[in-house]
């Protein structure tokens, strides 16, 4: 006689410490814990499977969740709002992840946001922070013009502005450019700087707008 499937935080904590068999196990016996949503394993919040996976940078365990039939927008209000594709995007630029990852990231750095967006994932999610910016505007501050024509080819729209400053992504370029002058300009080591300067002035134009 097969056991029972654990509750779901349990099941949170078998995706997030990649037991991808016992995962696949309890997906048979309940499909429905793939979109239910839970205490994180690791830290606060209440997210699904499929969060967690993202955060967890586990491929594997992505893979397995959106075959599983993960909704790819998320159910993210008990989530400070943050989606799954804005999870791919945030832990793409940074080294929030659990201790006990063991997959690198990079080598699909790009792939969870194109899968994401490819399965309908919202292309204009907005952040949880007080800006309410979009993907588009944090892609534009950052000068990441690889990012920029993934979010514009997927219907991004360029001219969304923030709740905090009024600013569409162009406007947050530019800004970005003002305040890294300013940090050139209290930085002797300037070659660096210079070249991140360069980046964010340079993606709407190349995008054509």
């Amino acid at each position: 006689m097969s056991q029972p499937p654990p509750a779901v935080d349990d099941f949170l904590e078998l995706v997030g410490t990649g037991r991808i068999d016992e995962v696949r196990r309890t997906l048979r016996n309940d499909p429905q814990l793939v979109n239910a949503v839970g205490l994180h394993p690791f830290w606060s919040g209440r997210p699904q499977a499929l969060h967690v996976a993202v955060e967890a940078r586990r491929r594997d365990m992505f893979d397995l969740l959106l075959d599983a039939g993960a909704d790819v927008n998320g159910v993210n209000d008990q989530y400070d709002l943050w989606s799954p594709w804005m999870l791919a995007r945030a832990s793409a630029c940074s080294k929030r992840s659990s201790s006990r990852t063991t997959q690198p990231w990079t080598r699909w750095r790009r792939t969870p946001q194109r899968w994401l967006l490819s399965l309908g994932a919202n292309v204009n999610a907005r952040s949880n922070a007080r800006t309410r910016h979009t993907a588009l505007h944090s892609a534009a501050w950052n000068g990441d013009l690889d990012m920029a024509r993934l979010l514009a080819a997927a219907g991004a729209d360029n001219a969304a502005r923030d709740d905090q400053f009024d600013g569409t992504p162009e406007d947050w370029a530019a800004k970005s450019v003002s305040v890294t002058n300013i940090r050139r300009r209290a930085n002797r080591n300037t070659s660096f700087i210079m070249r991140a300067v360069s980046l964010p002035v340079f993606v709407f134009w190349r995008l054509g707008w």
